[in-house]
C-alpha cells in the first residue's frame, strides 16, 4: 500500500513578504537613474575634458609672452639718430659725454659697432672717429692685445711720441686719462661696466692707465698706437702713486 504523501502548507504571509521583496529589487534595477545626479556627473566630465585645453591655452600664452619682446624693450631697440650713451663717471660729476671716453651697451647697433646673434665688433680706428673722440691714433702702426685680471692694473704711463686708442671690455674697468683742466686732480676716471663696450683714447703725451675693478670678471683690452715705441725714453712710467 502506497504511503500518503504528506503536503505541508505555505503560510500566506511569509509567501507575500518573498514576492514583495523580489518585487522591490527589480523595480530598483529596472528604475530609470535619477535626472539630478546624471546631469551632475556629466557636467563634471564636460569640465574634466576642458582641463587640458585650459593647459594649452596658459601654455600658449606664456609661450607668446616670452617670445615677444616687451614695448619698453622694442621702442628701446628701434633706429634712432646719432646720440651718444649717457656715461658714468666714477669721481660722479654731471653725467656727459667726454672727449676721449665713450662706452657702449651691448645691445647698440650703428655703422661702427656691429652687433648680431654672434655678438659684437668694430674697427677701433673708425670707432673712435665715428664716435667723435679726439686724440686717438688716426692708424695703428702698432697693435697689443691683453687682459688684466681681478684687481689689476695696466698703463699708469704717458708717451711722449704716440697717441693710443683702446678697445675695453668684460668687466667692471676703471679708465684714467690725465686732465690738467679737472679742478682738484690732473684726470678723468670712466667706469666701463661688464656688459659695455668702451672705446677710449689717450693723446699724445697724456697719461692712462686701466685698472679691473672686478671681483671675478676678467678685462679685456685692445691698444692701437700711432706709432712704433723702440724704447722706454719717451714714456713715463708710475705716473699716479695710489695705482
Amino acid at each position: 500500500m502506497a504511503n500518503a504523501r504528506r503536503i505541508t502548507p505555505i503560510p500566506l504571509s511569509s509567501s507575500l513578504e518573498t514576492h514583495n521583496t523580489n518585487t522591490t529589487f527589480s523595480s530598483l534595477l529596472s528604475s530609470p537613474p535619477n535626472p539630478t545626479s546624471s546631469s551632475s556627473f556629466s557636467l563634471i566630465r564636460r569640465k574634466t575634458h576642458l582641463f587640458p585645453l585650459v593647459l594649452l591655452f596658459l601654455f600658449f600664452i606664456f609661450w607668446v609672452l616670452i617670445r615677444t619682446p616687451p614695448i619698453w624693450f622694442s621702442l628701446s631697440n628701434q633706429p634712432q639718430e646719432q646720440h651718444r650713451p649717457i656715461l658714468v663717471e666714477l669721481s660722479k660729476r654731471k653725467s656727459g659725454v667726454s672727449d676721449n671716453f665713450i662706452a657702449y651697451s651691448s645691445a647698440t647697433h650703428s655703422n661702427f659697432f656691429f652687433n648680431d646673434r654672434r655678438g659684437w665688433l668694430l674697427n677701433p680706428v673708425t670707432a673712435a672717429r665715428e664716435s667723435g673722440l679726439s686724440g686717438g691714433a688716426l692708424d695703428c702702426r702698432s697693435v697689443h692685445v691683453g687682459e688684466i685680471r681681478p684687481g689689476g692694473v695696466r698703463g699708469n704711463h704717458r708717451h711722449h711720441n704716440c697717441s693710443e686708442t683702446f678697445i675695453i671690455w668684460g668687466a667692471k674697468t676703471l679708465f684714467r686719462v690725465e686732465k690738467n683742466h679737472v679742478i682738484g686732480k690732473d684726470y678723468e676716471e670712466f667706469i666701463v661696466a661688464a656688459d659695455e663696450v668702451a672705446v677710449a683714447t689717450s693723446p699724445r703725451g697724456t697719461a692712462h692707465a686701466l685698472v679691473n675693478m672686478d671681483h671675478k670678471l676678467i678685462t679685456y683690452f685692445l691698444g692701437c698706437q700711432d706709432s712704433l715705441l723702440t724704447n722706454g725714453s719717451s714714456t713715463d712710467f708710475q705716473v699716479w702713486k695710489d695705482l
